[in-house]
């Protein structure tokens, strides 16, 4: 499912009127009702509503949701924020609509108190105020209708995206309608991705034609469940280990070398049929004698503890032409260990690039010096992010993704996943009981072992970001979301293609529902 900006939305808006002949107050209508119809089945005969409408086309929905609420006998209250003649053209006849039937519509002055003026009886306030429109700070008397809002202490549901919000993605400078659902039409808008913003978000199908909303024209998306499931590797009934994808890892240290294990314990979890993991000679005993399954490989390194010059014969005649390669967790970053980082840099094919590579590859952008493989996934948190940009003198993640050809997972409270073309997909489930130490080296190795099974590197990297996440918001509606260790994590991750056949389409997990309505309307 596409995610857009407001910009964006509007345009699908023109396509839908003059490409397929949608007269824009039947768009309005189809809004409003869709709208109406999930407050009736969600809040129940004795719920008491007030529509607060602004001028623009969010408050023609509203009214044509009041008018529906009206003919089945719910108690509304209308207020608008403009008189008639300053509302939009389609606005205005729901409006005289709404006073031909009798319905108690007030036009706020600027010098109403909400406050005094609340009906006794009402339940809800429904957000219908300012849509996808606005760019900068909400100021004035709306400022001080959202700010009452907030404090009204009723079930505040937004329609289309809370009011004070901005649909670019950024951080709205003003204050911004705290609902506890959004009811958006269609598909899911930019600024409302965000945490404790829109509360239970409700994808609104109201009948835009397929061909206008799944246009290559709108370059991200929202990684949703559905979209997960297909894209799960088949493991077939026939295969064997040599099919199921073979991972090498270049990781550990004397001091990190538990990050090289966990890296390992991802791509097992990931489904690699065979996992070497290099390692320097003298970092630590065989990690096979903790891992039976793992394959471990010593590597020289002169008695450092780290991988040097010296590593590198070890690492070339063990790096196999088939498969996937992990390189980073826990590498360190002694000059002697970028030193051979250079060195190998060149021989890398398919790899996953994580932690301690990323800083060292940043090294090496510095110099101009970066031959990236073709199918390379880089892995960065933000701190490595931006060490990134800086490097390669790009501003944004899409923009460094372009520069060096290569699918970049930016690790955060949610997740973005950046193709060089400048598609990207954006995950929002998960918990912050991964904002845990050894949590990343599980992602690297995960990605590792899809990358291995044959994914794209776009799709590798999104179906790993989406399985890490569903597996922390398990682990965290299980227990709590305190105190993970990485290994319970690993455990969780296979279990997570099983959730999948039980998950609504667009659950993106983080305890908020995002469901499409009505379910029958649902789009492939």
């Amino acid at each position: 499912m596409k995610i857009v900006t407001g910009e964006e939305m509007r345009q699908i808006d023109r396509k839908t009127t003059e490409q397929f002949g949608f007269p824009s107050i039947v768009l309005m209508e189809n809004a409003g009702k869709c709208m109406a119809d999930w407050l009736l089945e969600h809040t129940g005969k004795e719920a008491a509503f007030l529509i607060l409408c602004g001028s623009g086309n969010n408050g023609g929905d509203g009214l044509v949701a009041a008018r529906h609420l009206l003919l089945v006998g719910q108690q509304v209250y209308v207020w608008t924020t403009a008189p008639p003649e300053e509302l939009s053209n389609d606005s205005r006849i729901n409006f005289d609509i709404l006073r031909r039937m009798g319905a108690p519509v007030r036009v706020l002055r600027n010098t109403d108190n909400p406050k005094e003026l609340l009906p006794a009886g009402c339940t809800h306030i429904v957000d219908a105020l300012l849509g996808t429109g606005i760019s900068g700070a909400v100021r004035g008397y709306k400022k001080e209708l959202i700010t009452w809002i907030n404090s009204s202490s009723r079930t505040i549901i937004s329609l289309d995206i809370p009011s004070g919000l901005t649909c670019g993605g950024s951080l709205s400078p003003g204050p911004v309608v705290q609902a506890d659902h959004t009811l958006t039409v269609e598909l899911p808008k930019k600024g409302m991705l965000r945490p404790k913003i829109g509360g239970k978000i409700t994808i609104l199908k109201t009948g835009f034609p397929e061909q206008v909303l799944a246009s290559d024209e709108f370059k991200e998306e929202w990684m949703e469940s559905s979209l997960a499931a297909g894209l799960l590797p088949a493991r077939e009934d026939s295969s064997h280990k040599g099919t199921n994808g073979v991972v090498t890892i270049i990781a550990g240290s004397r001091q990190y070398f538990g990050a090289a294990v966990l890296t390992a314990l991802g791509a097992q979890a990931g489904g690699a049929g065979l996992i070497r993991l290099i390692y320097p000679d003298s970092a630590a005993v065989s990690p096979a004698t903790v891992r039976p399954w793992l394959i471990a490989i010593p590597a020289e390194d002169e008695g450092c503890g780290f991988f040097t010059p010296a590593s590198l014969e070890a690492v070339l005649h063990n790096l196999s032409p088939a498969g996937s390669c992990v390189i980073g967790p826990g590498l360190g970053r002694a000059p002697l260990t970028a030193v051979f980082f250079e060195q190998i840099l060149p021989e890398l094919a398919t790899t996953v690039f994580d932690a301690d590579g990323l800083f060292l590859l940043a090294s090496q952008l510095k110099k101009g010096n970066c031959p990236l493989p073709d199918s390379a996934i880089l892995t960065p948190h933000p701190g490595e992010l931006k060490r990134l940009l800086n490097a390669q003198d790009c501003t944004t993640t899409t923009e460094l993704a372009a520069a060096l050809q290569t699918t970049i997972t930016a690790k955060d409270w949610r997740t973005s996943i950046h193709a060089p073309d400048g598609k990207s997909r954006l995950i929002t489930g998960g918990s912050p009981i991964l904002a845990t130490g050894g949590s990343g080296d599980i992602l690297a190795g995960l990605t590792g072992a899809l990358l291995a099974r044959g994914l794209h590197p776009f799709d590798a990297a999104s179906l790993a970001a989406f399985l890490h996440a569903s597996a922390g918001y398990s682990i965290a509606l299980k227990r709590g979301k305190e105190g993970l260790n990485p290994e319970e994590l690993a455990r969780e991750i296979p279990l997570q293609p099983r959730e999948l056949a039980a998950t609504p389409p667009c659950a993106p997990g983080a305890g908020r529902t995002s469901l499409i309505y009505p379910p029958s309307r649902r789009s492939s």
